[in-house]
C-alpha cells in the first residue's frame, strides 16, 4: 500500500449560542459535568472526549456520525464535539473548553498499482493536493 499523511483535523467542543446564552458555558472539566453533553458512539478518541469530561447521565444523544451530532449541537440539545473548521466558521457555534481540543491525522492510502496508471495517479495527487489545502 502507498501511504501518504496529508494533513490533520482538529475537533473541539462546541455549543449552540441558544444553548450558551440559556445554560452558560462550562469553564472548566469540574463544569462540564453539570452540562448536557452530545457526543460519539465508541472507543474513538473523538467518543473518549466527551465520555471523559460529561457524566453519563447528562449525555442527551449519542450516535456514530459526526454529522448527526453536529445538527444536534445547533438545535441546542448540548456541548460535542465538531471540526474546528466548521465549528469556528459557523456563526451559530461556540467554542467551549478550548483546552479539550483533538487533532486527528489525515492519511491517504492507495494500492501499489497506482503508480502504473495515469488516471489513478491524477486522483491520487489531485485528493493529496486539496487534503493539503
Amino acid at each position: 500500500m502507498i501511504t501518504k499523511q496529508v494533513g490533520h483535523l482538529d475537533i473541539s467542543l462546541f455549543a449552540a449560542r441558544g444553548y450558551a446564552d440559556r445554560y452558560g458555558l462550562p469553564r472548566t472539566a469540574e463544569e462540564a459535568r453539570r452540562h448536557r453533553a452530545v457526543g460519539l458512539l465508541g472507543i474513538t478518541p473523538t467518543a473518549v472526549l466527551t465520555d471523559k469530561l460529561f457524566s453519563a447521565d447528562r449525555h442527551v444523544f449519542l450516535s456514530n456520525s459526526l454529522l448527526a451530532v453536529q445538527q444536534t449541537i445547533h438545535a441546542g440539545m448540548g456541548i460535542g464535539p465538531v471540526v474546528n473548521r466548521i465549528g469556528n466558521s459557523d456563526d451559530r457555534l461556540v467554542p467551549c473548553l478550548p483546552e479539550a481540543r483533538l487533532r486527528k491525522e489525515i492519511w491517504l492510502t492507495a494500492v501499489p498499482e497506482i503508480r502504473e496508471n495515469a488516471r489513478y495517479r491524477a486522483v491520487f495527487d489531485f485528493l493529496e493536493q486539496q487534503l493539503k489545502a
